[in-house]
């Protein structure tokens, strides 16, 4: 199967990269390649990836450029809108009717007041970042009608997440770390992502919007499973109540329920302390 990845230079677009190159024929497009063989393209001018686009023909398109520093968003509005709005408008453009197109969204496209958010729940963004992202599904769909796909992720983690990583090192070292407790997500394991992916790529149902999510629970209760499954000492784990006055943009419940998903391709989400075990074996550790 021949696929167009953009964004493969980033944290999930190089997981995707990683996943498919070896089976599939993959190309990558990326503003600035990091590796021979990717192509350079501003995805931002229509001009460009139209010129780009005269010597490819992909059958699926998984877009995962964007920007999630939140912060930068907020700051930064104009910035955020091209990067997370504009550039799937493009892909969609030139790709409409030629390709199956995939966009790889968030949870922020939601308030964060509820939480398990479904597939078909209106979506309600309270930052520059989720209404960015959200315009990108708008957009996209706009362009593209019904071959334009959208999956939306929590906070996607495998042996490189930054959380993780954190973790590991405080509680390694023997600090103790601070952990929202009323804070509520639904982060996606990376394998689980992956294999949503892959059943999106060859669904044909008509279905538009996919989830990809893990189990709802507080950043502290990820804690206590990372302290338990890597051997640390849970006590370093402190709770710590997270108030708006702290302006971290994060919200009392942000996850995602994608029931309707695993319904729809007959699969189970992995268990956290499961997925964690895995991580803990990649790690050889």
């Amino acid at each position: 199967m021949k696929i167009l990845l953009t964004g493969a230079a980033g944290y999930v677009g190089n997981i995707i990269k990683d996943h498919f190159c070896e089976r599939d024929e993959l190309i990558s497009l990326d503003l600035l390649p990091k590796e021979d063989g990717q192509i350079q393209c501003d995805l931002k001018n229509h001009e460009e990836l139209l010129h780009v686009s005269k010597n490819i023909n992909p059958e699926i398109v998984i877009h995962a450029v964007g920007n999630k520093n939140i912060s930068f968003c907020e700051t930064n509005p104009k910035e955020a809108y091209q990067i997370n709005c504009d550039t799937i408008k493009n892909v969609a453009s030139v790709f409409a009717g030629k390709a199956k197109i995939i966009y790889i969204s968030t949870d922020y496209v939601f308030d964060g007041m509820c939480g398990g958010y479904a597939e078909n729940d209106v979506p309600n963004p309270k930052t520059v970042y989720g209404k960015s992202k959200l315009s990108g599904e708008i957009e996209g769909a706009k362009n593209a009608k019904e071959s334009f796909i959208t999956v939306r992720l929590s906070a996607l983690y495998d042996p490189n997440a930054t959380f993780l990583c954190y973790l590991r090192q405080k509680l390694s070292s023997g600090q103790v770390v601070e952990c929202f407790s009323n804070i509520r997500y639904s982060p996606t394991y990376v394998d689980d992502f992956l294999k949503i992916l892959e059943k999106v790529i060859l669904s044909n149902d008509g279905t538009n919007v996919f989830h990809a999510c893990g189990k709802a629970l507080s950043r502290y209760e990820f804690a206590l499973f990372f302290a338990k499954v890597f051997g640390f000492d849970s006590g370093l784990l402190k709770k710590q109540l997270y108030t708006k006055d702290e302006n971290l943009f994060l919200f009392p419940d942000l996850s995602l329920s994608n029931k309707r998903t695993c319904e729809l391709f007959g699969i189970e989400m992995t268990k956290t302390e499961e997925a964690l075990l895995e991580i803990k074996k990649r790690l050889n550790l």
